[in-house]
């Protein structure tokens, strides 16, 4: 079922990112268990797009009762994939709210936490006007990327009557993201370069090709303008955001704030998203969120936390930070020579350069000259590497990309097959090249000979440093 799930998000998120509307995919949201009451709303955000929701309420009549907007993570959103967060919190007294994350506006390459934000208040708003809601008692809770939506959200409103987090990142979105990465693949086995280079590289040159919307978003700035009592929760297991750094960065950022109510939570064995990690309860990412058993203690820390919001505000409190085995790093701005205009140079240079051999080749057969060049053979042998090893590296890094680093094979010697292979194709073009450039040498450095070497070994050069860049020339 979890299989199932991930690939299902997986073409979800692939749709998203072509701007293809995914809800209609997706089941409605069901009639709820007799206790509780599910009633269908509709809201318009500031921009005039209309959001469809449910609210979820303990059956019966009771008195006012706090009510609570939760924001999806990061990928498509509908509501039916926080179903089982809505219910549970609402049987601990809380009316809950969840609702259909935009379409419009909002892909892979496309989003804005300013606008995920407006929609998180419209949705406050309409909460805070329905029957049987104290509206002074409604707060917002985020999961992962909603750990930075609703907090933005809370420091424009004094709507906002309290703000939960649930694995939210203190570092900006470019930084954890590489951090994910490193992890997902370290999880899977792999090690090495593979481990090392590509993650934060590949986020870097996503980053500068503004393939990486909100990349360098900054919660720190939001946190401190938080005068709400904010309730942040991680998961102990949690490789998604750096639980102990977020800890970190959260209690000093709010501490300098002086704001009076902050509780820090960790959950034992939790995940991302407040599952049991020893289950895989989160697909890898906050996509989606499939049914599973909650870390023990999750639901009732967050409903005797709102509850005990009508008495006073709780003091200042932290748990002890989890262990976090790797620390984050700085995504600094690309140099020219890092840039994607200059790898895209490079790969031109590189299909050229390897290409022109057997193409010149071609041209002067069809011309009568069939003589043999200098150094052919091993030429050949550095064109068959270089043109396998160029688009191989640019098909698996999209293969990545695409599964989220799910999709990397079997594990050998600390790397994935397709690495290994990329890593000897590389060594191999290497090798070629100077094995091409000494028997030009030793015949006598021939003018023609010159000329056909001159685009394959022009590309060699500019393999060499290029693969040393990604890692593929490298343990």
């Amino acid at each position: 079922m979890a299989s199932r799930l991930r690939t299902i998000s997986l073409a979800l998120v692939t749709l998203a990112a072509a701007g293809v509307p995914v809800l209609a995919t997706v089941p409605a949201y069901a009639a709820p268990a007799g206790d509780l009451v599910a009633t269908d709303v509709s809201f318009s955000s500031s921009d005039g797009t209309v959001l469809h929701g449910t609210v979820v309420a303990p059956a019966g009549e009771h008195p006012p009762r706090p009510g609570m907007v939760l924001v999806h993570g990061g990928g498509p959103g509908p509501r039916e994939w926080l179903r089982q967060e809505a219910e549970a919190f609402a049987r601990t007294g809380i009316v809950t709210l969840i609702y259909d994350k935009r379409t419009d506006g909002y892909s892979l390459v496309d989003r804005s936490y300013a606008r995920l934000a407006d929609d998180a208040l419209a949705a406050v708003r309409l909460l805070r006007t329905r029957e049987g809601i104290d509206p002074v008692r409604v707060g917002l809770w985020g999961l992962s990327e909603g750990g930075w939506v609703a907090p933005l959200a809370a420091a424009a409103s004094d709507e906002v009557a309290f703000v939960i987090t649930v694995g939210a990142s203190g570092v900006p979105p470019a930084r954890q993201e590489a951090w994910g990465k490193a992890n997902r693949l370290r999880e899977a086995g792999a090690s090495g370069s593979m481990a090392r280079v590509y993650p934060a590289t590949i986020v870097r040159l996503m980053t500068g090709a503004g393939w990486f919307p909100e990349a360098d978003y900054d919660p720190v700035l939001v946190l401190r303008r938080l005068h709400q009592s904010v309730l942040a929760i991680w998961g102990e297991r949690d490789t998604v955001s750096p639980p102990a750094e977020s800890m970190a960065i959260f209690a000093d950022a709010l501490g300098r704030a002086g704001n009076p109510s902050y509780t820090l939570r960790v959950l034992r064995d939790g995940d991302h998203a407040g599952y049991l990690a020893t289950e895989g309860g989160f697909a890898v990412h906050n996509w989606i969120t499939p049914a599973g058993r909650f870390a023990p203690g999750y639901v009732d820390l967050i409903g005797s936390w709102v509850q005990a919001l009508a008495d006073a505000p709780p003091a200042p409190r932290a748990d002890p930070p989890p262990a976090q085995e790797t620390t984050t790093s700085p995504m600094p701005p690309l140099p020219w020579y890092e840039s994607p205009a200059a790898q895209l140079a490079a790969l031109g240079i590189m299909v050229a350069g390897f290409a022109g051999y057997p193409l010149t080749g071609f041209i002067r057969r069809l011309a009568g000259r069939r003589q043999t060049p200098p150094a052919a053979r091993p030429a050949r042998w550095l064109v068959a590497a270089g043109l396998t090893a160029v688009p191989g590296w640019l098909g698996y890094t999209g293969v990545l990309l695409l599964s989220n680093e799910t999709a990397i094979g079997p594990i050998v010697l600390g790397r994935t097959v397709p690495w290994l292979v990329l890593q000897a194709l590389s060594a191999g073009t290497v090798a070629t090249a100077v094995a091409t450039a000494v028997a030009w040498w030793r015949t006598h450095r021939r003018t023609g000979a010159a000329l056909r070497l001159a685009p394959p070994l022009t590309a060699a050069v500019v393999f060499l440093p290029w693969a040393l860049y990604w890692g593929l020339l490298m343990p």
